[in-house]
């Protein structure tokens, strides 16, 4: 927040990276995690905001199991807190108000980036607003000045609509997805995960987008399986 040092990523690998500070005055590089000569087993970590003193960072990291989790790392310390080790998937995303009170982190729940949002101060997890529309979340960022929250959905209604959400939890919807003259996206089937067994005993999920209602009986299936093994389908237009 000062402007004397600025958090960078070091990627090693899928598997490997670390948080290194650059102090822009004297241009000397340190590495804060993990920390320099650790023993401790390969993971990634990536910053992902300051405290407005400047002294811890939000990072990710999946140093913990097997999910990237929000964390806070002191930097006088180098001691890390886990913040979002009760979500049980991987953080996506996060963005701060400009005072840092509050915090907004995307997580990827089963292909579908949601918002979970935190009390910065405490660390700890608040409720969300009832009113946030479904859908896949695409990014999200705070509004510097208001504190208000911009967000993109995409879901079967269309791709990267634009909302906002205030400071007393009122939804607005910005943008609407374009369609032809005369169709109504409104009833467009939303997505559901569904979930079977492999050849193996392996439980495997896919997104289903199911025909019209009108429709009934069998109905042919068209199946997309995406690359692998990083890549991931997830729900949206």
């Amino acid at each position: 927040p000062d402007e004397r040092l600025v958090s960078l990523t070091r990627y090693l690998s899928a598997n490997e990276s670390q948080i290194w500070m650059l102090d822009l005055a004297s241009g000397l590089a340190k590495q804060v995690a993990p920390a320099a000569g650790s023993q401790a087993p390969k993971a990634t970590y990536s910053p992902a905001g300051w405290s407005p003193d400047g002294r811890w960072l939000w990072i990710a990291s999946d140093r913990a199991g097997e999910f990237r989790e929000l964390m806070k790392l002191d930097l006088g310390s180098g001691r890390i807190d886990r913040v979002s080790g009760h979500i049980p998937w991987d953080v996506s995303g996060v963005t701060l108000t400009e005072d840092g009170t509050k915090l907004a982190a995307q997580f990827n729940v089963d292909g579908r980036d949601e918002l979970h949002f935190f009390d910065a101060a405490t660390a700890r997890e608040v409720p969300a607003p009832a009113a946030l529309p479904n859908g896949n979340v695409g990014s999200a960022a705070y509004h510097r000045a208001r504190g208000e929250l911009a967000f993109s959905v995409s879901n079967a209604q269309g791709p990267s609509q634009i909302y906002s959400l205030d400071a007393d939890g009122q939804v607005q919807q910005w943008t609407r997805a374009a369609a032809a003259p005369g169709m109504d996206t409104s009833g467009f089937s939303e997505q559901k995960i569904v979930r079977w067994k492999s050849f193996d005993g392996t439980t495997i999920s896919g997104l289903l987008t199911a025909p019209p209602k009108k429709f009934s009986g069998k109905r042919p299936v068209l199946i997309s399986i995406h690359g692998g093994p990083e890549s991931q389908a997830k729900f949206g237009f």
